[in-house]
């Protein structure tokens, strides 16, 4: 589903990536653990078309996804992404948070609508559509970046170590809605993370990455 074929990238003269070959496969639940600056999240960032390697090429279901010279933009390659920091609009409530990726799929306005309502009542924030980030808990904020991501029906999930502040009771509450999502929507995860109870929680797959290389 996802192949990545000799991924090398630089920051100045700091090498995030070098030589990274790695494939994912359908519906697998795939956890990449590395402490911080092990390149983790730049290989996130390749798959998702957020940043561009310096060499080697993503392809996806077969397609050229991302090389030195072509990038597919994220939205047309069904991947969602949830970020370590979220990254929620602090002037958008919950469901215009949620509803903001649709605007330009679904133009009818009840229609829409419709989509988010029924994300909301699966992440259980059916009473919150209207409020505001800066008034939900950290595991109701988790819900909406983790409903935004899934609104537009991806078949990969992306996820930035969005857990890593939670205490375990929530962490462990949010995983068991994770693995219950992915199962209904039969989607690929990748999850990167330094947590390796998340990754016995989560992961069918494990690879560690050390200064920007698999290691095991």
């Amino acid at each position: 589903m996802i192949e990545l074929n000799n991924i090398t990238k630089k920051f100045n003269n700091v090498i995030a990536l070098q030589n990274v070959s790695l494939k994912i496969n359908e519906q697998e639940r795939l956890v990449i653990l590395g402490h911080s600056g092990s390149g983790k999240t730049t290989l996130l960032k390749i798959m998702a078309g957020l940043c561009v390697p310096d060499q080697g090429e993503v392809k996806i279901d077969g397609q050229t996804a991302n090389n030195p010279h072509l990038i597919i933009p994220p939205h047309k390659r069904g991947i969602g992404m949830v970020f370590q920091d979220l990254a929620l609009w602090p002037h958008m409530n919950v469901a215009q948070n949620i509803s903001f990726g649709l605007e330009k799929i679904i133009i009818n306005q009840p229609e829409r609508q419709k989509e988010v309502e029924n994300i909301l009542d699966l992440v259980q924030l059916r009473k919150k559509q209207y409020v505001y980030p800066s008034h939900l808990s950290g595991g109701q904020q988790q819900r909406v970046a983790l409903a935004r991501a899934l609104i537009r029906k991806p078949r990969i999930l992306l996820m930035d170590e969005p857990l890593s502040h939670l205490d375990p009771e929530l962490k462990d509450n949010l995983i068991q809605l994770i693995k219950d999502l992915l199962q209904k929507f039969k989607m690929t995860l990748v999850y990167v993370t330094h947590d390796t109870g998340i990754e016995r929680e989560l992961a069918n797959r494990t690879i560690r990455l050390r200064d920007g290389q698999i290691i095991a």
